[in-house]
């Protein structure tokens, strides 16, 4: 029997397949939060792109100040009055963020470092810290 499990496919008896989509069903599971369907990096991956070079002092205010807002929301605009950054320059930094994280070692393509939402009210970006991020920044002594 073959079967597509997302973009791969797969080929063995109908327990095999029931198997292997229930293994990879609660591996993905563990790596939710809040936000159905995001998948968010590991501790070890978090840890290992914030340890593998010197942060940016803006890059360690953002994680502090999400770190000391957790597990509450944190706006876009906070973010900018904390870094002294407008927000081209605030998205300029977390798309250093990004690839900080996608070069690290043991990264899984589409995991999420950040909790990112739109908030309507404030219109900008809200963020915070997914549980195993702010396990690896407190880890980190950030």
């Amino acid at each position: 029997m073959k079967a597509k499990i997302g973009s791969v496919e797969v080929e063995g008896t109908p327990e095999e397949i029931a198997s292997l989509i229930q293994l990879v069903s609660s591996e993905s599971a563990v790596a939710k939060h809040d936000q159905p369907g995001r998948n968010y990096v590991s501790e070890d991956v978090a840890f290992r792109a914030l340890k593998r070079r010197p942060l940016l002092p803006t890059q360690g205010a953002v994680l502090a100040k999400l770190k000391a807002n957790y597990p509450s929301w944190t706006l876009a605009k906070d973010l900018q009055k904390v870094t002294n950054y407008n927000r081209n320059q605030l998205a300029g930094l977390f798309g250093a963020f990004g690839k900080r994280v996608a070069a690290t070692e043991g990264y899984v393509s589409n995991t999420w470092f950040f909790d990112v939402e739109w908030n309507y009210d404030a219109d900008c970006y809200q963020y915070r810290l997914p549980p195993s991020v702010l396990s690896a920044v407190k880890r980190a002594g950030i």
